[in-house]
């Protein structure tokens, strides 16, 4: 009795946050934007999560097939299924698709047609992988050619930390750091200059973790994930847990393949779906080994585990929530010209989160805009320990000029502009910096630039700049 309320209550809470998680991608689809990025990151991870629902439900669907007179909850299950692959085609997201292909496979090995299957068991893995890349990289050419930009800039943060790694979570402070230093080097009017943006992810999590754990501790997690999997494939539940069993399992290949493609870990809907299958997973395993008591204590202890985890970043989450709002509070306040409030507002904030990076950002260019130079570089300076970008150092920069530190300022708008070629403005400050140094070579060598850069996203505001870059080379030639 407890088991079937169990599955009862996991099939429910999979279609309840299904139809909860439609309503942003609708809205999205119609340009709205209704949840918090720390939630809901783009499109692109909401399809994530979508498809990792449908592993789940589907299993509950065939179970109901394979029944008599259950034909209107065939039908509804049928109608969720729709309505879940119609948000697939709206988030237009690879990783989903490639997520959800994964999942099948894993149905198919867990349900009835397994002896099918396994003539080509072979063979499946190798195609899966076949089909993916070549999906993933077909598809949306411009965002894949930006993929393989991140790889290659990835790439060499893994060269030179290979052994050690760089830390967990520093991938996001690295890799802009890292793309500044490529672009330093060469060419800012490039094909990967205008792809090039401010990145936090390595689209592949596997990928990530490595190049943030080094190889040594890599191997040792692989190791162990290596033991469960092998545990997972050898074990099979009876046909009374099978259904909840393969629900759980399903979405969890899904969301691991997808993260090949994507970074749904970063995610906070994404992680306590994850945890939540795993709660399942694991009840699945006690239950069948419960004359084990080894092994159903085991069980037990992990499944206790995941619960406490599913809490916590379920509480973290929702903090994330409160503490954005308060930011954007903070903003607003500053944008209305009630600076002195915003800053007891920020002040207050960073005493309490000051490892968010973005947050104490927001602080430093309150400060700067309230003149306060000293504190805003000393809050800026904390910033960078975790969150760098393009625009940040620009607001380096200036705090640096303002400061009579020439030398900093103009390494910081250089790198500015090293960071994400493509941005006009910051090519802009520079050139308006060498102006105000009386720098005649330089401002009109970044005036032509300029002039003749290539413009990722054309609008009003570029062709202003050109035309103010055309003024500065003719009185300065």
């Amino acid at each position: 009795m407890v088991f079937i309320k169990i599955k009862r209550a996991f099939f429910l809470t999979q279609v309840l946050s299904l139809l909860i998680f439609s309503v942003p991608v609708l809205l999205s689809f119609f340009g709205y934007r209704v949840l918090h990025d720390k939630w809901i990151l783009n499109t692109g991870i909401l399809g994530i999560f979508v498809s990792s629902q449908i592993s789940s439900i589907l299993p509950f669907l065939l179970d109901f097939l394979n029944c008599k007179k259950k034909y209107f909850q065939v039908t509804i299950l049928l109608g969720f299924i729709g309505l879940a692959i119609l948000l697939l085609f709206i988030t237009n997201s690879r990783s989903s698709w490639i997520g959800l292909l994964a999942a099948l496979i894993a149905l198919a090995y867990l349900s009835d047609v397994h002896k099918v299957i396994k003539k080509i068991s072979i063979f499946s893995p190798f195609l899966f992988i076949c089909v993916s890349f070549l999906f993933a990289f077909s598809f949306k050419v411009k965002s894949s050619a930006g993929r393989v930009f991140i790889y290659k800039i990835s790439s060499k943060i893994f060269k030179d930390n290979w052994v050690t790694g760089i830390g967990i979570g520093k991938y996001k402070v690295l890799h802009n750091e890292y793309q500044a230093s490529y672009f330093s080097r060469n060419s800012i009017d490039s094909k990967e200059a205008i792809l090039a943006d401010n990145t936090y992810y390595a689209f592949n999590e596997i990928w990530q973790l490595l190049i943030e754990l080094g190889l040594l501790k890599f191997v040792l997690v692989v190791f162990g994930f290596s033991m469960l999997i092998k545990f997972l494939v050898q074990f099979v539940p009876s046909q009374e847990n099978r259904s909840l069993y393969s629900a759980g399992l399903s979405s969890l290949v899904c969301v691991f393949a997808a993260s090949l493609f994507s970074y749904p870990f970063h995610s906070v809907p994404i992680v306590l779906q994850v945890l939540l299958c795993c709660i399942v997973v694991v009840h699945v395993v006690a239950n069948e080994y419960n004359s084990n008591k080894a092994l159903a204590s085991v069980a037990k202890y992990l499944r206790a585990l995941f619960l406490i985890c599913f809490f916590i970043v379920g509480y973290f989450g929702l903090s994330s929530l409160v503490r954005k709002n308060e930011v954007e509070v903070a903003i607003n306040m500053g944008k209305a010209g009630n600076h002195q409030k915003a800053i007891q507002e920020f002040h207050s904030l960073y005493i309490k989160h000051s490892l968010d990076g973005l947050a104490t950002f927001e602080y430093a260019r309150e400060l700067y805009h309230s003149n306060m130079l000293d504190e805003a570089k000393q809050v800026i300076l904390k910033a960078k320990q975790s969150y760098v970008s393009n625009e940040l150092y620009r607001i380096l920069a200036r705090i640096e000029e303002e400061l009579k530190n020439v030398k900093d300022a103009e390494r910081n708008y250089k790198w500015a502009v090293y960071m994400v070629p493509n941005r006009m403005v910051s090519r802009f400050d520079l050139m308006n910096f060498y102006v105000r140094q009386n720098d005649t070579t330089n401002a009109i060598y970044w005036a032509k630039s300029i002039i003749n850069m290539p413009v990722k996203i054309p609008s009003n505001i570029t062709e202003h700049l050109k035309k103010q870059a055309n003024g500065v080379v003719k009185s300065l030639e």
